[in-house]
């Protein structure tokens, strides 16, 4: 449960409106879940139990923890989520692979696990951007927090009607990113091959060499060739 409200559900439902995620703060996980002000005279109705809307208490609190827990659960057995956990867990990459998969969770919540390699290369190859551009970064993982939010990731996610609007969005988005203040666009392009953002890349090209034959989008595949190789 801790792992998905006080991470992902959180972190998904500032980045709705924009918000930085604070969970450096005290008790953040009970202001953010906490039940809603109404008007007393119009009564609370409409739920359709979306991650982004307004808590109401009670049973709804509790039928909406149970169904993302059990959203989460499938989540979790997918391989594309598995090979995640096992190359990037290194405590050193571990703030980095846990925003990606705070992304990925979001879109899996609306489309599943529809194209979810395609989706996976995308947001890591965004979310590297960020990494592979900066030498120092703060240990408590807001510097890609605050990257993965001001991206607007989730709101592609949330405009897009179908996986292929969400795709060619996140990939103009990549183009950019890298023609203004992430110049840096792969792991290739590093001045030295070693240290952390080269082993961000190499565990990046590690997943991928797996997840290749799993990718069926030709331009996106093309793309993971032409950064990680076959």
């Amino acid at each position: 449960m801790e792992r998905v409200l006080g991470y992902h559900l959180y972190r998904l439902r500032q980045w709705m409106r924009k918000h930085d995620s604070q969970e450096e703060t005290y008790r953040y996980v009970q202001r953010e879940f906490q039940a809603a002000p109404i008007m007393n005279d119009i009564p609370p109705f409409g739920e359709q139990f979306k991650f982004y809307e307004k808590i109401q208490g009670g049973t709804h609190f509790f039928v909406y923890v149970e169904m993302f827990i059990h959203r989460y659960e499938q989540f979790c057995e997918l391989k594309s989520v598995k090979l995640l956990r096992a190359h990037l867990s290194d405590g050193r990459y571990a703030q980095f692979a846990d925003t990606i998969e705070t992304l990925m969770f979001g879109y899996y919540l609306k489309f599943g696990n529809q194209y979810l390699p395609e989706v996976f290369f995308c947001i890591s190859r965004l979310m590297a951007l960020y990494r592979y551009n900066t030498y120092a970064v703060a240990r408590n993982g807001i510097g890609v927090r605050s990257f993965a939010n001001h991206s607007e990731v989730v709101l592609m996610v949330d405009q897009a009607t179908s996986p292929t609007f969400f795709l060619a969005e996140m990939i103009a988005k990549f183009e950019e990113l890298t023609a203004g203040d992430y110049p840096i666009r792969t792991g290739l392009d590093l001045d030295e091959a070693h240290g952390v953002r080269w082993g961000i890349y190499e565990s990046l090209r590690r997943i991928f060499h797996i997840l290749l034959g799993d990718v069926t989008e030709s331009i996106i595949r093309h793309k993971i060739v032409e950064e990680y190789g076959k």
